[in-house]
């Protein structure tokens, strides 16, 4: 992944802790906002995708998204059954 600047990031599987790990040199890191903010950022639309991936496979719609100040986002769904 390419950020602005000389900041680049990657991701690695880390069969130990079962989760994906951030890779990069902290030292070159020119992005606007902390490191921390963006691994938050990165987990919440990743679980936003698994989310939406997961429930429009069970059949589900989403009928209203809201991004709330506080950074979250708020999904109503619903599924019709025939």
């Amino acid at each position: 992944m390419n950020l602005p600047g000389d900041t680049k990031v990657g991701f690695k599987w880390d069969s130990n802790s079962n989760a994906y790990e951030l890779v990069t040199d902290l030292d070159l890191w020119n992005f606007e906002i902390p490191v921390e903010r963006f691994i938050s950022k990165v987990t919440q639309m990743y679980a936003y995708q698994t989310i939406i991936s997961k429930t429009q496979e069970d059949g589900y719609q989403i009928v209203e998204q809201k991004n709330k100040n506080d950074g979250s986002i708020e999904l109503v769904l619903t599924k019709w059954e025939n």
